[in-house]
């Protein structure tokens, strides 16, 4: 329930950041040492995307304000982030990469749009 296919694991080199979207909800993937992790894509402090921002460790900081979330958890670790990231479970089957959305959070994204 849920699970979405969203890239190869090929498509995202160690140590890097991609987006993806998901009927258009935006996810950011991170390839961490060889796992990959999902966020959402927006920092929670004011909009920006993550996807366009620095990994270092574990750590994604935000391109425009500078504060940093935890990638495994979305915990913010300094300010001015001190909303935590929505974080998405992520199972990988030979190359394929899946996340899991909730069908019911992306109808409520959606319906936010319109």
């Amino acid at each position: 329930m849920g699970w979405h296919k969203v890239l190869l694991k090929s498509d995202i080199a160690k140590d890097e950041i991609t987006q993806v979207t998901v009927d258009q909800l935006t996810i950011a993937l991170y390839n961490l040492d060889g796992k990959i992790y999902a966020t959402a894509n927006m920092c929670t402090h004011a909009p920006a995307c993550l996807a366009e921002g620095f990994v270092e460790g574990d750590l994604i900081e935000c391109p425009r304000h500078m504060g940093s979330f935890h990638i495994p958890t979305g915990k913010p670790v300094n300010q001015p982030a001190e909303v935590p990231l929505r974080t998405y479970e992520v199972r990988e089957e030979g190359e394929d990469v899946y996340v899991q959305i909730p069908d019911q959070e992306i109808a409520l994204y959606i319906n936010h749009l319109v």
